[in-house]
């Protein structure tokens, strides 16, 4: 593409693609509006800069985007026509989006409705769900790759620095992505998998419903000490009509760690769609600067300083526990063989050694009051935790961990109850079982290709399912039918 766009409006560009104007320039890329002259659709042309085009890293890294984004097949994602090589540069040709991106929409209205920021944000991790289970990262998620369509669809854009697999987030010695809403361990150059995703969603949303990034500073590398070092201040200090429950699935989305983060696209789904319906998050929010995490009663929301002793996690699932805790009687025992060593001590000194019963009642008494007393640790919480995270942080007390797996609603892997209630003292090496999900019970998808629309949607809407629409043409099915 020659550097006039002048010129290059209204050229043919490899053969193909009629440039008919700029849409815009970025740091590596230029996008123009051209017309597809063979198939007779607008898209988007996304052409590398000409001083990238001989650069192996930015051609490597620009054709990543290309094949990341082709493989993926999703409503909420961008779709990806062509890519080649023409005129001495790379291009990507793409589906043409007449709207705004989410940053646009954010300083134009400034911060949006809870109910609007969660609808938006149910469609972004709907296109991540898709892109995750591809085994594909985004790593760059922020509101400039996020288009709003005029009808209030998202879709997914700019799969530039995406890569396959947990992968490390470092090249050539710089961080990639965008500093305010970079994951923790992006900004530390570590590997990075699904939840680092959906930390910088979580960052989207505090955007959303305050209008300010959580973290901000004077230079990039500033604001990324910030993700990993700093406690965000709580969504409702900046916007009192954020619900306690949103502020909990925030705050949950922003934790440090990734074990204390939500681990996929749909358990933060679920709790979003919760907290719609004017439900509870299943899920505990993670306290500021804290690894662990805690339910929210109706109405609390998080104070940023950590307090000088931090509480003690409240259960998040629970069950009825199999039986009550042990009665602490092991200290009045000990207590009565102190006093009976004691009296075995006095009479050996009122009476002497040749007493061999009083010898023998004072060697009994000191046994027994020397006999080693059981070791107790407390139950904590795991309820809502990945089962391989509670796993570990049960045998480290010393309990001995069984599962049992059921078919439930929230995410396969997530731990939904435990047979010991938390906060109970127990003796190390104690059994307990948590009940594990294995995730929704699968059923059979019914049959609707050849009804018409209102129908074959009410058919699956019965069975459970939710439905999405998605129009093209058809030489063989008439319009309106499946």
């Amino acid at each position: 593409m020659r550097s006039d766009e002048t010129e290059a409006v209204r050229r043919l560009f490899d053969g193909r693609y009629r440039i008919l104007r700029t849409l815009g320039r970025g740091g590596m890329a230029r996008v123009f509006l051209a017309e597809d002259e063979s198939l007779h659709r607008k898209v988007a042309i996304k052409v590398l800069a000409e001083r990238y085009a001989e650069d192996e890293q930015f051609i490597e890294r620009f054709q990543r985007e290309a094949r990341a984004a082709a493989g993926l097949n999703h409503p909420n994602i961008v779709q990806v026509y062509d890519r080649g090589q023409a005129e001495g540069s790379y291009y990507i040709a793409m589906e043409y989006l007449e709207g705004e991106n989410l940053k646009e929409l954010i300083e134009r209205e400034g911060r949006l409705p809870p109910r609007r920021a969660i609808d938006l944000t149910l469609q972004i991790l709907a296109a991540l769900r898709n892109s995750h289970r591809a085994n594909v990262i985004h790593r760059d998620v922020k509101p400039h790759n996020i288009m709003v369509l005029p009808d209030g669809r998202v879709k997914v854009t700019d799969f530039g620095i995406a890569r396959a697999g947990v992968s490390e987030m470092t090249e050539a010695g710089s961080i990639i992505g965008t500093a305010q809403y970079l994951s923790p361990e992006q900004a530390r150059g570590l590997p990075v998998g699904p939840s680092s995703d959906l930390y910088s969603v979580g960052v989207v949303l505090y955007e959303m419903v305050t209008g300010r990034v959580p973290f901000d500073g004077d230079s990039a590398v500033a604001v990324a000490m910030r993700h990993v070092q700093d406690a965000p201040r709580p969504p409702s200090a900046l916007n009192p009509e954020v619900p306690p429950a949103l502020e909990q699935v925030i705050l949950r989305a922003l934790a440090k760690t990734p074990d204390t983060r939500y681990a996929t696209a749909d358990e933060m789904g679920i709790d979003l769609d919760r907290v719609r319906k004017g439900l509870a998050p299943l899920a505990g929010a993670a306290l500021p600067g804290d690894g662990r995490t805690r339910r929210l009663p109706v109405g609390e929301t998080v104070v940023a300083a950590a307090p000088s002793v931090r509480p003690r996690p409240a259960p998040v699932y629970e069950e009825a526990p199999v039986e009550e805790a042990p009665r602490r009687v092991w200290p009045w025992l000990l207590l009565l063989l102190l006093v009976l060593a004691a009296g075995g001590a006095l009479a050996y000194a009122l009476l002497g050694d040749g007493d061999e019963g009083t010898t023998a009642t004072t060697t009994a008494g000191t046994t027994a009051a020397t006999t080693t007393a059981p070791e107790l640790v407390t139950m904590p919480a795991v309820g809502g935790r990945r089962i391989a995270v509670a796993r570990r942080q049960l045998e480290a007390l010393g309990l001995e961990v069984g599962v049992r797996e059921v078919f439930e609603a929230r995410p396969a892997g997530t731990v939904i109850g435990q047979s010991i209630r938390a906060g109970t003292e127990v003796e190390r090496g104690s059994p307990v079982t948590l009940r594990v999900s294995k995730g929704p019970q699968p059923v059979p998808v019914p049959n609707v290709v050849g009804a018409a629309r209102q129908a074959a949607e009410t058919t699956l809407r019965e069975a459970g399912f939710e439905v999405r629409v998605q129009e093209a043409p058809s030489d063989d099915v008439p319009a309106g039918a499946v």
